[in-house]
């Protein structure tokens, strides 16, 4: 029986708490009921990247890259693997038996399949966007201005781990959804094949009416880490120009630091 929606957000909830407590484990064959065709030996897939997406209940979801990781699933399947889930930052040793490909959402040393690789494996990086090293510096260079700005000091929050250049380079090829500009983010390592994919939006978002844009109304939609994304600036810019309106959409309330930093601007500019 179907469950319902407060049913499935309770589910949700426990994972969490489980995840949090325990660590989120191995999602076994998610594209599941493959069998592989007679006389075809079965072949083994891992992917590294958030387990939680597919043991959710199918759906909208508020990013793409779900639907993205479940076209992949399906198109291993279709191509004879059965996949098995990982998340990226896991470091227990959950794994048993060997895989005959790997998908890595975040190249780590040592990896987590390093004693779990058929002769012949197949590894691939699996990239959404610029070298962490660069986006690391990106926000520690947008904090310090701030802090020279305002004499704030705030946490960094979209602080990852590098690509260690040994590892990264290894791979037999990188997927990836980067354009031209975040592609040249990673002139540091000597990349092996690069594979673009071609990203995606939702097909049945029904746009505004013309008649309905307020050409003085902007909307900031974003989630964790608000200096890396630019909201301080933004706060600062709204402030001072009350005939603009500016809706903040983001997960701003779980950073105190920067609600404490920008208090007046957020809560206290009617314009905001």
């Amino acid at each position: 029986m179907p469950r319902g929606p407060a049913l499935e957000r309770a589910a949700r909830l426990v994972r969490r708490a489980r995840a949090r407590l325990f660590g989120s484990g191995l999602a076994r064959d998610v594209n599941g009921g493959w069998r592989p065709a007679a006389g075809r030996p079965a072949r083994r897939a891992l992917l590294l990247h958030v387990v939680e997406l597919f043991r959710s209940k199918p759906g909208r979801h508020a990013h793409q890259n779900v639907g993205q990781v479940h076209e992949l699933s399906r198109a291993l399947a279709e191509r004879g693997f059965a996949l098995d889930v990982a998340d990226w930052f896991e470091r227990r040793p959950i794994l048993r038996g060997a895989y005959d490909l790997v998908i890595d959402l975040h190249p780590r040393e040592p990896a987590l399949y390093d004693a779990h690789l058929a002769p012949n494996a197949i590894r691939l990086s699996y990239i959404g966007g610029c070298n962490p090293s660069w986006s690391n510096a990106a926000e520690r260079e947008r904090l310090e201005a701030l802090r020279a700005r305002r004499g704030v000091s705030l946490e960094p929050r979209r602080q990852v781990p590098p690509f260690p250049a040994r590892r990264f380079e290894s791979f037999d090829a990188m997927l990836t959804f980067a354009g031209p500009t975040a592609i040249r983010t990673f002139d540091e390592f000597r990349l092996p094949p690069v594979h673009r994919l071609v990203n995606n939006g939702y097909e049945d978002l029904v746009p505004t009416s013309p008649d309905r844009r307020d050409p003085r109304c902007f909307l900031f939609l974003a989630s964790l880490g608000q200096v890396h994304k630019g909201l301080d600036l933004l706060l600062e810019v709204f402030a001072a120009r009350p005939a603009l309106t500016l809706i903040v959409l983001s997960r701003f309330r779980q950073e105190p630091d920067f609600v404490d930093a920008y208090r007046r601007e957020l809560f206290e500019s009617a314009n905001i």
